[in-house]
């Protein structure tokens, strides 16, 4: 009797299991984790010390914690995700099996999310319990859980487009995306994911010189919200679609 064909949802469980398990034993994963206690850490040795750190330093630590250390997580732990696979040959598995292609970003998204998102809110608890925080904690929350799951669908994509240089790639189109975009003034920092992160958390900093030759847009939470939902979207499916047209080989 044949085999049945795997549906949509288990061949993207299957991917997701295998991607959690892979990065969960990673050193990559618990350094991330250690990078994204350096705030904390920062706050708590001042107050150790009693050096007192004024409101807008802390809010300078969060604003480099949600769109600076938090991305680079993100991009870190997802990365590998589809360029592992195919280095490894691994990949082969879903090629040749009637399953959908897709499937595999798929997997290592939600995987990568699991990882990544609960121990990033899990911190945010801990930390605002221990040393407080200078932002709401909610506004933070619904953050970084929109920076991880764009930058993690902006690692895929970079796996996926070059999987022999994907680390590379993901960490340019982040410095590009979240460096070099939002430097302009104007409405071009609206296409920037770090833009509508801080505008969400309540850590946009205060308007520069250049803010007042081209005015920095004015935007609401909820378009915020959409455009970085967008944002993953579009990232994921440009891994889908990669996966699904290119014809990768293992490497030699």
């Amino acid at each position: 009797m044949d085999r049945p064909i795997p549906g949509a949802w288990n061949a993207t469980l299957h991917a997701a299991r295998l991607g959690f398990i892979r990065a969960s034993r990673g050193k990559v994963l618990y350094g991330s984790m250690i990078l994204l206690a350096l705030p904390y850490i920062g706050i708590a040795i001042a107050s150790a010390t009693g050096t007192t750190l004024d409101h807008e330093a802390q809010v300078a630590m969060m604003r480099a914690w949600t769109d600076t250390l938090l991305s680079l997580v993100a991009v870190l732990v997802a990365y590998g995700g589809v360029a592992e696979e195919v280095s490894r040959g691994s990949a082969v598995y879903f090629w040749t099996r009637p399953q959908p292609r897709w499937a595999l970003p798929m997997g290592k998204f939600l995987a990568s999310s699991l990882l990544v998102i609960p121990a990033a809110l899990l911190l945010i608890v801990v930390g605002s319990a221990l040393v407080g925080s200078p932002v709401p904690a909610g506004k933070l929350a619904l953050a970084i859980t929109l920076s991880a799951l764009v930058h993690i669908a902006l690692a895929l994509a970079a796996g996926a487009l070059y999987p022999r240089h994907a680390v590379v790639t993901a960490l340019v189109a982040m410095a590009i995306l979240d460096l070099a975009i939002y430097a302009i003034p104007g409405a071009a920092q609206t296409i920037s994911p770090v833009f509508h992160l801080r505008n969400l958390a309540g850590l946009l900093p205060p308007a520069g010189a250049l803010n007042k030759i081209l005015p920095r847009p004015n935007v609401s939470a909820t378009t915020s919200v959409i455009v970085l939902l967008g944002q993953t979207i579009l990232f994921l499916l440009v891994a889908a679609i990669r996966v699904t047209k290119w014809e990768y080989r293992p490497r030699t």
